[in-house]
């Protein structure tokens, strides 16, 4: 197996993606691999309704939510002496995580993300992205997950 040297750690800000986020920068400097954390405001929703003042507010408050998550990624790598490249985008998360795979030699993403409706209206983006990706794909659950179905004890 050829060594990771480009990681792709995509993030939504939420907690459950935090033990992605570590497991990744971990496996980024026993490789002496680059990082990228990458977040996906998706825009097309919001900016297909009509473009009023509500809409552009919320859009910002998005993108900024963005850009403190891959802030979030970049300071832990920081920490462990492994540098971090962020990168905020806009569109639909599963697509913007597979136009980035092929410039990737590893995407580390969280079993779980934002949950509720979204999750059921658009399915799970791990599972999309482990499907569709042009390079390896590492899924880690998070300790909360394992822990509510009684794993690990």
């Amino acid at each position: 197996m050829a060594p990771f040297r480009k990681i792709l750690i995509a993030t939504d800000g939420s907690k459950s993606t935090e033990d992605a986020i570590l497991t990744g920068l971990e496996l980024a400097k026993i490789m002496n691999a680059s990082v990228t954390a990458l977040n996906a405001v998706d825009g097309p929703v919001l900016l297909s309704a009509p473009a009023d003042s509500e809409m552009v507010k919320l859009y910002t408050i998005l993108e900024k939510e963005g850009m403190s998550a891959v802030m979030h990624v970049k300071e832990l790598g920081e920490s462990m002496n492994v540098p971090v490249e962020i990168k905020v985008v806009s569109g639909h998360p599963v697509k913007a995580i597979l136009d980035e795979s092929a410039g990737y030699d590893l995407i580390i993403v969280g079993s779980l993300g934002r949950t509720g409706m979204a999750k059921i209206l658009i399915g799970s983006v791990a599972e999309k992205v482990v499907k569709l990706a042009k390079c390896p794909v590492m899924v880690v659950r998070n300790k909360f997950e394992s822990a509510a179905k009684g794993e690990g004890q």
